[in-house]
C-alpha cells in the first residue's frame, strides 16, 4: 500500500531564562570575593539550561494551582515542555485559550519530529483525546485546526499496536479532522493538512465485523473519503491537496477487499485522474499511480471503472514523463497490469492508450490490493 510520508518537523528554539541581578555587595575579603564569583558562575550556568528552568514551573501541582487561581501557563514554558506536561496543559487549559491550545499542539508535533519515541509518550499521555477536545472547542480557529491535524497525524504513527485505531476512532481523531475540513472548506491549506492526517488516520477506521463473517470493511471511513474527494474537487489547483488526497484514496482502496469498490463508488478514480492531469509533478503523479493501481486491484468492475475514468491514459502519461523514477515506474506499471489483467479487451484498451506490452508483465493476478509502495 502506498503510504503517506512522515511530515518533516522543525525544532523550535528553547527559551533561556536570563540570570537575575541584585545589589552589588562590596566585598573586601579576597576569599569571599572568590566564593561569590564561583556562585555567580554556577548561577549563570544554571540559567543557560532550559529544561531545568522551565519544566518545574509546569509540574502537575503548579498546573492545579494556576487553574485554581484562574491563571494560564506561559506559552514560552509550554514551547519547551515534555510530552506529559503538554498533554496536561492541553487538557486543563486548551479549551479556554486559543494561543495555548495552538502552542501545545505545535509542541506535540515538534516532539514527534525530534524523536519518534515521543509519539508513544504523547499517545500514552492522552494527546489524542486532548487534541480532539481543543479542536472541537476552537473549531472556527484556523490555526488550531491546522496544528491539531498535524499533531494527530504524527501521534497516530506511534509504534504501539493499535495506535492508529486509538487516535482515529477511540479518541475521535478522524471525526475531528473531517469537522475541520467542513468548517474551513474554502481554505486550501487546511484541506491539505487534513488530507495529510487522514492518509494515516483512515487506516485506523478499517473494521472487522464482530459477527456475521466477512472481512474488514470501510464503512466507518466513508465520511473521511467523502470529505477528501470534496476537497480535491474544490481545490483542483492546489498541488498539496491533490497529492495528499491521492494518498487517502490509495490507502483506503488498498486496505480491504471492499476498498476499491467503495472508493470508486464515491468518485475516487475520476478524482485521481483529474489530479494527475492538472498537476504534472512527480509527487502527485506517483501518488495518483498508487491510487489508481489499488482501485484497479479489485474485481473486473473495478478495472472497468478505472479505465472508463481515463486511468490508462493518465498512467501512461506519468510513466513517459518520469522514465527514470523507479518508484513511479513500479507503481504505474503495476496499476496498468491490474487494469489489464484477465480480460483481453481491457488489455487491448490499455495498450491502445499507449502502454508498452512489456509494462504489463506476466498476468499472474491483480497486484494492487494492499501493494507495498514507496513513500513519496
Amino acid at each position: 500500500m502506498y503510504g503517506p510520508a512522515e511530515p518533516a518537523s522543525r525544532g523550535l528554539p528553547q527559551s533561556k531564562h536570563m540570570g537575575g541581578g541584585g545589589k552589588k555587595k562590596k566585598v573586601f575579603n579576597p576569599a569571599a570575593a572568590a566564593a561569590k564569583a564561583a556562585a555567580e558562575a554556577d548561577s549563570a550556568a544554571a540559567a543557560a539550561a532550559p529544561p531545568a528552568s522551565t519544566e518545574p514551573s509546569l509540574s502537575k501541582k503548579a498546573l492545579k494551582a494556576l487553574k485554581k487561581a484562574g491563571e494560564l501557563p506561559s506559552t514560552s514554558a509550554v514551547a519547551a515542555a515534555s510530552a506529559p506536561v503538554i498533554c496536561a496543559v492541553l487538557r486543563e487549559f486548551g479549551d479556554a485559550d486559543i494561543e495555548l491550545a495552538q502552542c501545545c499542539l505545535k509542541r506535540a508535533a515538534e516532539l514527534c519530529g525530534e524523536d519518534s519515541s515521543q509519539r508513544g509518550a504523547l499517545l500514552d499521555a492522552g494527546l489524542a483525546t486532548a487534541a480532539v477536545g481543543a479542536m472541537q472547542a476552537h473549531l472556527l480557529t484556523r490555526r488550531v485546526q491546522l496544528a491539531g491535524c498535524v499533531a494527530l497525524g504524527a501521534v497516530a504513527m506511534a509504534p504501539a499496536a493499535g495506535a492508529r485505531e486509538a487516535v482515529a476512532e477511540t479518541a475521535g481523531g478522524v471525526a475531528a479532522v473531517v469537522a475541520a475540513m467542513r468548517a474551513h472548506d474554502e481554505v486550501a491549506e487546511v484541506q491539505e493538512k487534513c488530507c495529510a492526517a487522514l492518509g494515516t488516520l483512515v487506516l485506523g477506521m478499517v473494521r472487522t465485523p464482530s459477527r456475521g463473517g466477512g472481512g474488514p470493511h470501510l464503512v466507518a471511513a466513508v465520511p473521511a473519503l467523502c470529505a477528501t474527494i470534496a476537497a480535491m474537487r474544490a481545490h483542483a489547483e492546489a498541488d498539496g491537496v491533490q497529492r495528499c488526497g491521492c494518498t487517502v484514496l490509495c490507502n483506503l482502496a488498498g486496505s480491504t477487499a471492499d476498498g476499491p469498490a467503495t472508493v470508486l463508488r464515491l468518485g475516487g478514480a475520476a478524482a485521481a485522474v483529474a489530479a494527475m492531469r492538472a498537476h504534472p509533478t512527480l509527487a502527485v503523479q506517483t501518488q495518483g499511480c498508487g491510487a489508481l493501481g489499488n482501485m484497479a486491484g479489485g474485481d473486473a468492475a473495478a478495472q472497468r471503472a478505472v479505465l472508463d475514468a481515463g486511468g490508462a491514459a493518465a498512467l501512461v502519461a506519468a510513466l513517459r514523463a518520469f522514465p527514470d523514477e523507479t518508484g513511479l515506474q513500479r507503481a504505474g506499471r503495476s496499476a496498468l497490469a491490474n487494469a489489464a489483467w484477465g480480460d483481453a479487451a481491457m488489455r487491448a484498451e490499455v495498450v491502445a492508450a499507449g502502454a508498452e506490452p512489456s509494462w504489463l508483465g506476466d498476468e499472474e493476478g491483480p497486484e494492487g490490493q494492499g501493494q507495498d509502495m514507496p513513500k513519496e
